[in-house]
């Protein structure tokens, strides 16, 4: 069975694809829609001009596009109801009314107006790829695959959007082969486009297709402007795939050619986090027995059990083998199993393994949390050292309500960490710390762990929620300024920060932020100004400025 996610693109501007031209259909644009402009900015003219011309067909069909553009799909519905009244059949209202009927929830009447808008025109690929989703929602899954492959069949120059949305349908549902073959038609006739090339890099690591994957790797590195991150890319699927010394090697030689670089290169942020990234990488290959827990049960730990079930067949006498599986069953929840194979690794090789820090965590998951404090209270006592030892009591001990000892237990681990904590384990100790009133703290050890990690993006990411919970708004506002400088979407800092500036009570500099941002995206090259996070925030941006009553737009700008 196939888990492959599938999103559903919300109404996005299709202006372009809505001139129906091959179909014989007039491209609806007396108002110049392709032109730059809010949405209250054009709904105004549009407005304004039927006011002057109320039997005109076309101005209804066009608010009725506005609004539903803006998802307000029952107003679109009563437009385009009028927009057909006044010209029946002049213009293309099924397939708007179908859009508007699949936003309202009503799928069998969006199929409905599809099908007669397909059965009119049945070389128009938009109404086939609308269908599609439409299908998918209803269940109807090969149906709509059906409907995918025709609109691509019916739109030589697709989009990326259209090939990006038809793959995901098809690796969604098993097809990851056909998905594959969609995605590199687009790359060969678009050329190297970075959505296209990681979707299919994404569904071949989710199909488990390393090496497919690792040759795309390699292909994209060698043209790449910067080789790094994708040297980081293959190193980790590298991991992903098993190939743990393949790994490290190449884990080790992104850290020479980092090294190799000129200073004020090597220095950038980017490539300080790459270098953090690698050691980080290449400590955990080395250490695999130092597990966080709890981890996340799923899939890779069935195949590491697996491996483990193998190798102990094999080797029955090993007792680090026994050691390691308990590990794997401790973070997938089976806590009885993972003492059976601690009494094993202990009585194969008494006291050579850490088998106290597993026993502790267990009789906690079993719900006997005294003894689960018992049990590693006596570890710690011979391994006082043990970091994640440390961190493990203090979450059972904050199950106990022994709060001020759990928090103690969270600073000792990050004492021991020798100045480089995991990230994971910073994360966990400042939640602690701010659930327990002590924010100072946590802002504390956010800024010195940043001070000796670099700026990594979960760590100032939680500053940020730190300092705007404590309404430390002028440092927050800092903070995203800092984001936005080294972001490669800054669009999204840009947009934290007038949401903050909102908070401070700073009014007109919030105002003027997003009008900041808005301008930002519309003067973006089409295809990125198009992209879904573009869009949601052009729409937030109009919300926001909107709701002020300070938009002024000048009619003129319009005609």
């Amino acid at each position: 069975m196939c888990f492959f996610p599938i999103v559903f693109p919300t109404i996005r501007r299709f202006t372009d694809t809505l001139c129906l031209v091959g179909v014989g259909l007039l491209c609806v644009a007396p108002l110049a829609l392709r032109a730059h402009g809010t949405h209250s900015q054009l709904m105004e003219v549009v407005n304004r001009k039927i006011e002057d011309s109320p039997d005109d067909a076309n101005l209804w069909y066009q608010r009725g596009f506005l609004n539903l553009e803006h998802e307000d799909a029952v107003q679109a519905l009563e437009d385009l109801k009028k927009a057909e009244s006044l010209a029946p059949g002049k213009l293309p209202t099924l397939l708007l009314k179908g859009l508007a009927l699949e936003l309202s929830g009503k799928l069998t009447d969006a199929r409905s107006a599809l099908d007669a808008h397909i059965l009119r025109f049945p070389d128009h690929g938009r109404g086939y790829s609308s269908r599609a989703r439409v299908l998918l929602k209803l269940g109807r899954t090969e149906e709509a695959l059906a409907d995918y492959r025709t609109a691509l069949s019916k739109t030589p120059n697709a989009e990326p959007d259209l090939i990006q949305e038809s793959a995901a349908a098809m690796a969604a549902n098993c097809h990851e082969d056909e998905a594959i073959r969609i995605l590199d038609a687009g790359v060969e006739r678009l050329g190297e486009i970075p959505s296209l090339m990681m979707k299919a890099l994404e569904i071949e690591v989710k199909a488990a297709r390393y090496d497919l994957a690792l040759t795309r790797v390699e292909a994209i590195e060698k043209s790449a402007p910067r080789p790094e991150p994708w040297m980081a890319k293959r190193a980790e699927l590298l991991a992903q795939a098993q190939q743990k010394e393949e790994s490290r090697a190449a884990w080790q030689a992104l850290i020479a050619h980092l090294q190799n670089l000129p200073n004020l290169e090597r220095g950038s942020n980017s490539m300080s986090l790459l270098a953090e990234r690698a050691h980080q990488a290449i400590a955990i290959l080395d250490q695999p027995d130092r597990r966080s827990i709890p981890i996340p049960p799923g899939a890779v730990h069935e195949e590491e059990r697996q491996r483990a079930n193998e190798q102990i067949t094999a080797a029955p006498s090993d007792g680090k083998l026994w050691y390691q599986r308990s590990l794997l069953l401790l973070a997938d929840g089976e806590f009885q199993q993972a003492l059976q194979d601690c009494d094993t690794a202990d009585f194969l090789a008494p006291s050579a393994f850490p088998t106290g820090y597993v026993r502790g965590q267990a009789w906690a998951g079993e719900g006997d949390l005294e003894k689960g404090k018992t049990v590693l209270d006596d570890f710690l006592t011979t391994h006082p050292d043990h970091v994640r030892g440390h961190a493990a009591r203090a979450r059972l001990l904050l199950q106990l309500k022994q709060t001020d000892s759990a928090l103690e237990d969270y600073q000792t681990a990050l004492q021991l960490s020798n100045g480089r904590p995991e990230i994971e384990l910073v994360l966990e100790a400042v939640g602690a710390f701010e659930a327990n009133g002590l924010r100072e703290e946590a802002m504390r050890t956010l800024d010195t762990q940043i001070k000796i990690l670099g700026e990594n993006p979960a760590l100032l990411t939680r500053a940020l929620e730190t300092e705007t919970a404590a309404a430390q708004y002028d440092a927050a506002i800092s903070r995203v300024d800092a984001l936005a400088k080294t972001s490669p979407q800054p669009e999204v800092w840009m947009a934290k920060r007038a949401g903050l500036l909102s908070l401070a009570g700073r009014g007109a500099e919030a105002r003027a932020a997003w009008s900041a941002i808005l301008h930002h995206i519309n003067s973006l090259p089409n295809l990125q100004r198009g992209q879904p996070t573009m869009v949601a925030l052009a729409r937030q941006a109009e919300t926001e400025i909107s709701s002020t009553d300070t938009l002024s737009p000048s009619p003129d700008s319009f005609k």
